[in-house]
């Protein structure tokens, strides 16, 4: 009772500090946060509930993040889902940035967006779905046509929620940059991913490794 007491009188000061805490987006975005501990939080119920342990879990969710925040690039990718078929085109769209900070993207004709085309198990969708935050409705999954080495091929393509465009996250954007050039995607292509970048102030130096705040 102690705890949930003190968790009550944490809400109300943070409400009284901030008047965007008890928002709709913050709120969502404090459940996102600890979506991934609440997951494990029931695996683990389970778990100790059948009278065992596991110490690995704490090590297996560290494995996951570095694999799938290497997946933007490519030799990442090749550790985290290892079958890559090579690059594709998605006609009638084009890439957004979404007020959440991430990339998506949208109809517009005469537009073409180009990416990189993977063969996935259903193992490996199971873990997409959660990264993207499917549940939390943060991304849908839509079966599009793609073009592939001079055909058509289905693929499964993760499409944000509904919202006006936004700014990237910190350092998001230049890993997308990165991995378009490591895949030899289309010049002009690049360029189109470029005006993305932030505006750099009058004067700003280069970021170091040290700046960048990982959300």
């Amino acid at each position: 009772m102690k705890r949930i007491a003190a968790l009550i009188l944490l809400v109300i000061a943070a409400s009284f500090l901030s008047h965007r805490f008890l928002t709709v987006p913050n709120l969502m975005n404090v459940l996102r946060q600890v979506s991934i501990v609440g997951i494990l939080a029931i695996g683990m119920t389970f778990v100790i509930l059948a009278r065992g342990i596991d110490l690995s879990v704490g090590s297996i969710l560290g494995i996951a993040v570095v694999l799938f925040a290497g997946s933007m690039d490519s030799r990442g990718m090749l550790v985290a889902i290892p079958l890559g078929m090579g690059a594709a085109a998605l006609a009638g769209h084009r890439f957004i940035i979404t007020a959440d900070g991430y990339a998506s993207v949208a109809p517009a004709l005469a537009h073409t967006v180009h990416g990189v085309l993977w063969r996935i198990t259903p193992r490996d969708r199971v873990t997409l779905d959660a990264w993207e935050n499917i549940a939390g409705k943060l991304y849908r999954a839509e079966m599009l046509p793609v073009r592939h080495a001079g055909q058509l091929r289905p693929a499964l393509v993760y499409v944000a929620r509904p919202s006006r465009t936004g700014q990237p996250k910190a350092s998001y954007i230049e890993l997308v940059i990165a991995a378009a050039r490591a895949w030899h995607l289309p010049g002009d292509y690049i360029s189109s991913l470029q005006r993305w970048l932030p505006r750099r102030p009058t004067g700003a130096g280069t970021r170091k490794l040290g700046d960048i705040v990982w959300t």
